[in-house]
This record gives structure tokens, sequence and C-alpha cells, in this order.
């Protein structure tokens, strides 16, 4: 066979990638538009910037979190100081960029990575039972504390 009909195992998913590329752009449009203080004007990049927000850093983080997963089903221990390390540099940067962005949010993907570190050695029950009790605490969060206390 040749290596056309066969061809080497690729180490990372294209597709994967891609789809992180394009919530990174999505967040860094997002994010020019809120520094700048643009207005929505209604015209075609208005409500593109406005289809992207909340959307493109939810996604990054989901496809995050599925990298995470895939990286953490081959090599636990490397997955988990990587992680690590990634945490720390994100915790750090954001914390920098806060300096002259305030509504920078590097320092939230740096809590997330280490969560999902956490959960990476759980079975797929204890990973079931982590969503629902999630899930059940901030819906009962919603009522203890208001949400848009301090809110600008």
């Amino acid at each position: 066979m040749t290596n056309a009909q066969n061809p080497a195992p690729q180490s990372r998913l294209a597709g994967l990638d891609l789809a992180r590329y394009l919530a990174f752009v999505g967040m860094v449009i997002v994010n020019f538009k809120i520094a700048m203080g643009a207005d929505n004007d209604g015209g075609v990049l208005g409500l593109l910037s406005g289809a992207l927000e909340g959307r493109a850093a939810a996604t990054f983080v989901v496809l995050a979190g599925i990298g995470l997963g895939l990286a953490g089903s081959k090599a636990l221990d490397l997955t988990i100081s990587v992680s690590l390390r990634r945490a720390v540099f994100l915790l750090a940067i954001g914390l920098l960029n806060m300096l002259i962005f305030e509504a920078d949010i590097l320092h939230y993907y740096a809590f997330y990575f280490l969560f999902g570190v956490l959960l990476l050695p759980l079975s797929s029950r204890a990973l079931v039972w982590v969503i629902l009790a999630l899930n059940l605490g901030f819906v009962a969060m919603v009522f203890v504390f208001e949400y848009d206390t301090g809110w600008n």
C-alpha cells in the first residue's frame, strides 16, 4: 500500500482546531467591539458581532473541555501537568490584563481548566452526578443571590 491509500494517523483533529480558531476569532471581535465602545448600528457587522456575544466564549470553553477530555483519555498524568501549567499561565496573563482591560475573562478560563483537571479522573457516573449537582446548585443560586448586583 502507498501512503496515499494509508495515511499516517494525525495527532490533532483539524475540525476541533478549526472550531477553536473560529471561537477565538469570535471572542476577539466581541472584545474589540466592547473595548472600542462600538454600538450596534443594525448593519451586517453589527448583527454579526451581536450574534457572537456570549456564544463565542461559551463555544471556546466547550471546545477546550472536549480537547481536555480527549487528551485525558490518552495520557492522564501528562494532561494534568500540561493543564495545570496552562491554568497558571492564563491566570497570570489574565490578572495582568485586568490592569489594562477590566472586562478580562482569561483568569476565568484558568479556573475552568483547574475545575476540568479535577474532573478528569472521575467515572462517567460520577460526572453525571457532578453535572446534576452543578445545575441544581446554579438554579438555587439564582434564587439566593441577586444576579445584577454590582453590574455596570
